[in-house]
Protein backbone atom coordinates (compact mmCIF):
# COMPACT_ATOMS: atom_id res chain seq x y z
CA UNK A 1 0.00 0.00 0.00
CA UNK A 2 1.42 3.41 -0.97
CA UNK A 3 0.03 5.02 1.78
CA UNK A 4 -0.46 4.18 5.70
CA UNK A 5 0.87 5.13 9.41
CA UNK A 6 4.48 3.33 10.07
CA UNK A 7 4.16 2.96 13.90
CA UNK A 8 1.73 4.52 16.34
CA UNK A 9 2.56 6.94 18.69
CA UNK A 10 -0.19 5.68 21.48
CA UNK A 11 -0.46 5.70 25.45
CA UNK A 12 0.39 2.54 27.07
CA UNK A 13 -3.11 1.05 28.76
CA UNK A 14 -1.25 1.84 32.35
CA UNK A 15 -0.79 5.80 31.30
CA UNK A 16 -4.69 5.79 31.94
CA UNK A 17 -5.95 6.23 35.19
CA UNK A 18 -9.03 3.57 34.82
CA UNK A 19 -9.64 1.33 31.32
CA UNK A 20 -12.31 -0.73 30.62
CA UNK A 21 -11.98 -3.10 27.69
CA UNK A 22 -15.21 -4.42 26.94
CA UNK A 23 -14.06 -6.14 23.67
CA UNK A 24 -12.24 -8.62 26.14
CA UNK A 25 -15.88 -9.68 27.81
CA UNK A 26 -17.17 -12.82 27.30
CA UNK A 27 -20.68 -12.36 26.52
CA UNK A 28 -23.40 -15.11 26.18
CA UNK A 29 -25.08 -15.17 22.65
CA UNK A 30 -28.71 -14.72 24.24
CA UNK A 31 -26.98 -12.41 26.94
CA UNK A 32 -29.38 -8.93 26.75
CA UNK A 33 -25.55 -7.56 25.90
CA UNK A 34 -25.39 -8.42 22.21
CA UNK A 35 -27.88 -8.54 18.89
CA UNK A 36 -28.13 -10.25 16.08
CA UNK A 37 -28.47 -13.81 16.21
CA UNK A 38 -26.20 -16.84 15.59
CA UNK A 39 -22.77 -16.05 13.96
CA UNK A 40 -24.17 -12.23 13.79
CA UNK A 41 -24.53 -11.51 16.82
CA UNK A 42 -22.31 -8.46 18.06
CA UNK A 43 -22.32 -6.49 21.08
CA UNK A 44 -24.92 -4.07 22.02
CA UNK A 45 -24.10 -0.42 22.38
CA UNK A 46 -25.82 -0.95 25.62
CA UNK A 47 -22.96 -2.31 27.03
CA UNK A 48 -20.81 0.47 26.93
CA UNK A 49 -23.49 2.88 27.49
CA UNK A 50 -23.65 0.93 31.08
CA UNK A 51 -20.33 0.62 31.52
CA UNK A 52 -19.74 3.96 30.75
CA UNK A 53 -22.59 5.60 33.24
CA UNK A 54 -20.88 3.36 36.26
CA UNK A 55 -17.37 4.59 35.13
CA UNK A 56 -18.53 8.22 35.32
CA UNK A 57 -20.62 8.02 38.63
CA UNK A 58 -17.85 5.78 40.33
CA UNK A 59 -14.23 6.64 38.81
CA UNK A 60 -12.44 9.55 40.12
CA UNK A 61 -11.02 10.78 37.19
CA UNK A 62 -10.80 14.23 34.98
CA UNK A 63 -12.53 12.61 31.75
CA UNK A 64 -14.14 9.44 30.08
CA UNK A 65 -13.30 8.45 26.29
CA UNK A 66 -16.04 6.21 25.88
CA UNK A 67 -15.49 3.92 22.26
CA UNK A 68 -18.75 2.50 20.60
CA UNK A 69 -17.93 0.48 17.71
CA UNK A 70 -21.29 1.50 15.48
CA UNK A 71 -22.04 2.43 13.27
CA UNK A 72 -18.98 -0.32 12.25
CA UNK A 73 -20.02 -2.74 10.33
CA UNK A 74 -20.79 -5.70 10.38
CA UNK A 75 -24.45 -4.40 10.68
CA UNK A 76 -26.02 -6.62 12.93
CA UNK A 77 -29.59 -4.87 12.81
CA UNK A 78 -29.36 -5.67 8.92
CA UNK A 79 -30.67 -8.52 7.12
CA UNK A 80 -29.07 -11.38 6.79
CA UNK A 81 -27.31 -10.41 3.47
CA UNK A 82 -26.39 -6.95 4.62
CA UNK A 83 -24.86 -7.83 7.59
CA UNK A 84 -21.26 -7.24 6.14
CA UNK A 85 -22.60 -5.31 3.86
CA UNK A 86 -19.37 -3.93 1.63
CA UNK A 87 -18.64 -7.29 -0.53
CA UNK A 88 -21.85 -7.27 -1.93
CA UNK A 89 -22.17 -3.75 -2.55
CA UNK A 90 -18.52 -4.01 -4.34
CA UNK A 91 -20.01 -6.78 -6.06
CA UNK A 92 -22.79 -4.93 -7.26
CA UNK A 93 -25.10 -6.98 -5.40
CA UNK A 94 -26.99 -4.31 -3.74
CA UNK A 95 -27.15 -0.88 -4.32
CA UNK A 96 -25.27 2.18 -2.42
CA UNK A 97 -28.68 3.48 -1.00
CA UNK A 98 -29.90 0.13 0.43
CA UNK A 99 -25.82 -0.29 2.56
CA UNK A 100 -26.15 3.78 3.35
CA UNK A 101 -29.44 3.14 4.65
CA UNK A 102 -28.62 0.32 6.65
CA UNK A 103 -25.43 2.26 8.01
CA UNK A 104 -27.54 5.41 8.88
CA UNK A 105 -29.87 2.75 11.04
CA UNK A 106 -26.43 1.54 12.94
CA UNK A 107 -25.97 4.79 13.37
CA UNK A 108 -29.06 5.67 14.89
CA UNK A 109 -28.79 2.86 17.13
CA UNK A 110 -25.63 4.16 18.58
CA UNK A 111 -26.64 7.67 18.74
CA UNK A 112 -29.78 6.74 20.91
CA UNK A 113 -27.37 4.95 23.23
CA UNK A 114 -25.14 8.16 23.44
CA UNK A 115 -28.53 9.96 24.50
CA UNK A 116 -29.21 8.07 27.25
CA UNK A 117 -25.29 8.61 28.43
CA UNK A 118 -25.42 12.31 28.11
CA UNK A 119 -28.38 12.15 30.33
CA UNK A 120 -26.99 10.41 32.95
CA UNK A 121 -23.03 11.70 33.20
CA UNK A 122 -21.59 14.93 34.12
CA UNK A 123 -19.87 16.75 32.03
CA UNK A 124 -19.30 20.07 31.20
CA UNK A 125 -17.59 19.52 27.76
CA UNK A 126 -18.25 16.50 25.50
CA UNK A 127 -17.43 16.02 22.10
CA UNK A 128 -19.00 13.20 19.61
CA UNK A 129 -16.95 12.28 17.19
CA UNK A 130 -15.19 9.20 15.26
CA UNK A 131 -12.05 7.56 14.66
CA UNK A 132 -12.67 6.65 10.76
CA UNK A 133 -15.25 7.71 8.19
CA UNK A 134 -16.36 4.70 5.70
CA UNK A 135 -15.69 4.54 1.73
CA UNK A 136 -18.92 3.65 -0.35
CA UNK A 137 -16.78 3.29 -3.45
CA UNK A 138 -15.03 6.48 -3.35
CA UNK A 139 -12.24 5.86 -6.25
CA UNK A 140 -12.99 1.97 -5.91
CA UNK A 141 -12.37 1.66 -1.53
CA UNK A 142 -14.80 0.28 0.43
CA UNK A 143 -15.25 0.39 4.40
CA UNK A 144 -12.11 2.08 5.61
CA UNK A 145 -8.34 1.58 4.90
CA UNK A 146 -6.05 2.46 7.61
CA UNK A 147 -4.01 5.84 6.18
CA UNK A 148 -6.38 6.30 3.25
CA UNK A 149 -6.08 10.02 2.42
CA UNK A 150 -9.84 9.96 1.24
CA UNK A 151 -11.69 12.45 2.81
CA UNK A 152 -14.73 10.04 3.20
CA UNK A 153 -11.94 7.93 5.22
CA UNK A 154 -10.57 11.20 7.25
CA UNK A 155 -13.60 13.44 7.22
CA UNK A 156 -15.36 12.47 11.00
CA UNK A 157 -17.77 14.22 12.62
CA UNK A 158 -17.27 17.01 15.84
CA UNK A 159 -20.16 17.54 17.97
CA UNK A 160 -19.67 19.87 20.99
CA UNK A 161 -22.56 19.33 23.43
CA UNK A 162 -22.77 18.81 27.55
CA UNK A 163 -24.13 15.93 29.88
CA UNK A 164 -25.92 15.74 33.21
CA UNK A 165 -26.60 13.19 35.42
CA UNK A 166 -30.27 13.19 35.56
CA UNK A 167 -30.23 9.44 37.14
CA UNK A 168 -33.23 8.58 35.31
CA UNK A 169 -30.93 5.21 34.23
CA UNK A 170 -29.45 2.55 36.86
CA UNK A 171 -26.73 0.79 34.58
CA UNK A 172 -27.29 -3.11 35.21
CA UNK A 173 -24.23 -3.82 32.31
CA UNK A 174 -21.50 -6.55 34.49
CA UNK A 175 -17.94 -5.88 35.49
CA UNK A 176 -15.92 -7.16 32.54
CA UNK A 177 -12.96 -7.45 34.49
CA UNK A 178 -14.93 -9.77 37.13
CA UNK A 179 -15.80 -12.07 34.37
CA UNK A 180 -14.31 -14.57 31.82
CA UNK A 181 -12.61 -13.14 28.87
CA UNK A 182 -12.83 -13.96 25.32
CA UNK A 183 -9.94 -14.82 23.02
CA UNK A 184 -8.69 -12.00 21.13
CA UNK A 185 -9.26 -13.91 18.12
CA UNK A 186 -12.91 -14.58 18.95
CA UNK A 187 -13.58 -10.81 20.12
CA UNK A 188 -11.68 -9.77 16.61
CA UNK A 189 -13.56 -12.28 14.43
CA UNK A 190 -16.92 -10.67 16.48
CA UNK A 191 -16.30 -7.24 15.65
CA UNK A 192 -15.56 -8.14 12.09
CA UNK A 193 -12.24 -7.79 11.39
CA UNK A 194 -11.25 -11.94 10.97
Amino acid sequence: MPFGPGGYDIVPPDGLEYLEELWKAKLSDDSDWVVGSGDETRRSPRHTTDRAIEAGRTVDADRLMVHYMYPHDPFPLAESELFEPFDPLRAGDVSREIVWERYLDNLRFVLDEVEVLLENIDADDVAITADHGEAFGEFGFYRHVIGCPLPCMRRVPWVKTKASDTGTYEPEAPDPTMGETASTRDRLKQLGYL
